[in-house]
């Protein structure tokens, strides 16, 4: 089989397997060293994904049921990202720039939504919400900063926007309708936000 049919064929598996479990995956990569994993969608393995040299970028978005959305973008050098999502209608985006970025994001129940975009130097991020309609947003440049966000319960919105240098996030909720919004651009800061019960609302700004 000459290449060019073995990258349509390849293709299209990868159609069928993401069409068979209602969700939608989409990589974006610029450079060379591409890496993806899809082995769990369907036969095609990440042996069968052409070119393969050196991992400088790293990508595997694992999703099951339906009704999901992962778009994983990463451009420049060094960066993983994985975004792993369980139950319905959950969106997930991220956006990785720069070098060395790190990022997990794990979604499970339905209509969570995660938008998180990174830049700069050897970042890191980790999303995961529990429940349903959870909302974060989280926006980090900078060098080696980290955001790490956890909720669990039903609509809970936390948006985080981070510059600076070696500062770190930390937003845990627990409950519905709580709110937790962040925005700092220093030096050394270790921030942590914890809310326990309904409609609770913290903001903190630092510069």
């Amino acid at each position: 089989m000459n290449e060019k049919l073995k990258a349509v064929t390849a293709l299209i598996t990868v159609r069928r397997a993401l069409t068979g479990l209602g969700g939608a995956c989409v990589l974006f990569f610029a450079g060379s060293g591409l890496s993806a994993d899809l082995s769990p969608y369907s036969e095609l393995g990440p042996s069968d994904l052409a070119p393969r040299a050196k991992p400088h970028y790293e990508a595997s978005v694992p999703q099951a049921s339906n009704g999901y959305f992962g778009p994983v973008e990463q451009t420049s050098t060094g960066h993983f990202g994985m975004v792993m999502q369980a139950g319905s209608r959950n969106e997930a985006t991220l956006t990785q720039q720069g070098v060395q970025q790190l990022a997990h994001i794990t979604q499970m129940g339905y209509g969570n939504t995660a938008q998180a975009m990174q830049s700069g130097v050897v970042n890191n991020l980790d999303i995961r919400q529990t429940g349903d309609l959870n909302q974060v947003q989280a926006l980090q440049s900078g060098a080696r900063n980290a955001i790490d966000v956890q909720q669990m319960g039903f609509a809970n919105t936390a948006t985080v926007a981070q510059a600076g240098a070696i500062d770190r996030v930390t937003i845990q909720q627990f409950g519905s309708h709580n709110r937790a919004e962040v925005e700092q651009s220093v030096t050394g800061s270790n921030l942590a936000i914890r809310q326990y019960g309904d409609a609770n609302i913290a903001r903190v700004v630092q510069y």
